[in-house]
């Protein structure tokens, strides 16, 4: 009865051990799992789509578009996108101001005469039909540009495209580089 006691505790050991080893071995190699997919990440600039418009992120920051500029202007392709996207922006939000402006005044006219120039009101609608191709040509624009951007990144440096996981493998848990 003794020597099962002893055989039992020292097996119960052993595999104490043994699970004792296998959690030092990952404790050990997360830090190394982190790192390694730090040194992996570029500064790409990342649309995220919302319910109120598109938003460019950069490192998790969402960026203003004073600094969408800033860092779009350090590359020539994004640089001429971006003049044309804001030439585009400025000619939308005129021609849709204009419209709106002319539908309002009708409408504060018609509140207080009780008389509606339809011709006018007709006009202010065409304006606004007319800046919405504007509006979509400047996102679009303004999209090719962080494309353009995002490409020059992505060229440079071929450590970019190791990527390294710590995960389950053909042998059980470790580590796999793919390119």
């Amino acid at each position: 009865m003794d020597k099962m006691i002893i055989y039992k505790s020292t097996l119960f050991t052993n595999i104490s051990l043994i699970m004792l080893k296998n959690v030092f071995i990952v404790l050990f190699m997360l830090p190394l799992f982190f790192s390694a997919s730090g040194q992996n990440y570029t500064d790409s600039i990342q649309a995220v789509k919302g319910f109120s418009g598109t938003q460019y992120t950069q490192s998790g920051k969402v960026l203003k578009i004073q600094d969408l500029e800033f860092i779009l202007n350090q590359n020539k392709t994004a640089t001429i996108y971006l003049k044309k996207t804001k030439t585009l922006n400025v000619l939308s939000n005129i021609v849709s101001g204009c419209g709106g402006g002319l539908i309002g005044y009708q409408i504060g006219h018609g509140i207080s005469t009780g008389y509606f120039n339809k011709t006018i009101i007709a006009v202010g609608c065409g304006l606004i039909i007319i800046s919405i191709p504007i509006s979509i040509a400047h996102k679009n624009n303004l999209k090719i540009a962080v494309d353009a951007y995002n490409a020059t990144l992505k060229s440079t440096g071929s450590i970019n495209k190791l990527d390294m996981r710590l995960g389950f493998t053909q042998n059980g848990i470790g580590l796999t580089l793919t390119l």
